[in-house]
């Protein structure tokens, strides 16, 4: 697979979100996260597309995710929930069992935890997008 070729108005959109990335992680500000993960997935998805992503986009806003994020190389987009919300693990089933009748095969959640370079504020539920 040949890296992504970001042309240089992308390049520019990045540079902003590096800053809102590092504000997001200092603050450990979930929503702002979860904006910024969003704004690079919507570039990257030029270049290397993800199967039902505007229908994924949808589900996160409907059950409050924080946003949506992406691997730039290779098949994998996650629905980002924050940590600290009451209603988190009512959100994370209700988006696996949406995800699953879409037809998703392999789906995995993550959190992050206590001293892990990530601060703890974030949990999500990550979806293969690539037959296995």
């Amino acid at each position: 697979m040949r890296p992504a070729q970001y042309s240089q108005w992308e390049i520019e959109a990045f540079r902003p979100l590096l800053g809102l990335l590092r504000r997001a992680l200092h603050t450990q500000d979930a929503r702002l996260l979860g904006r910024v993960a969003s704004a690079s997935a919507r570039i990257n998805q030029r270049h290397l597309p993800k199967p039902c992503f505007e229908r994924l986009e949808r589900l996160g806003e409907e059950l409050g995710a924080v946003g949506l994020q992406v691997a730039h190389s290779g098949s994998v987009i996650g629905i980002l929930f924050d940590g600290a919300s009451p209603d988190r693990e009512e959100q994370i089933e209700e988006a696996r069992a949406r995800v699953a009748e879409m037809g998703f095969g392999s789906l995995w959640r993550f959190t992050t935890r206590g001293d892990e370079l990530l601060p703890q504020f974030l949990e999500g539920s990550v979806v293969e997008t690539a037959a296995s």
